[in-house]
């Protein structure tokens, strides 16, 4: 799933609260989102993120590689 800061901060609540998109634009930049919500600059744009949220399938999280 692809989002813009502004539909991010309306889906993930940070510490129980919703932020501002400016506060999600900070993460992007320091790297404080979790680690599977990849956030990228776009090239040419002058503030302009996008923030791609990896879907994690629980089979797979507690899926075993040594056995």
């Amino acid at each position: 799933m692809i989002l813009t800061p502004s539909e991010y901060c309306k889906q993930f609540p940070f510490g129980n609260k919703y932020v501002s998109p400016m506060t999600i634009k900070r993460r992007c930049r320091n790297g404080m989102l979790p680690h599977n919500h990849i956030a990228r600059k776009l090239p040419g744009k002058r503030g302009v993120w996008i923030i791609e949220v990896i879907e994690i399938n629980e089979k797979i999280v507690h899926f075993n590689l040594a056995r």
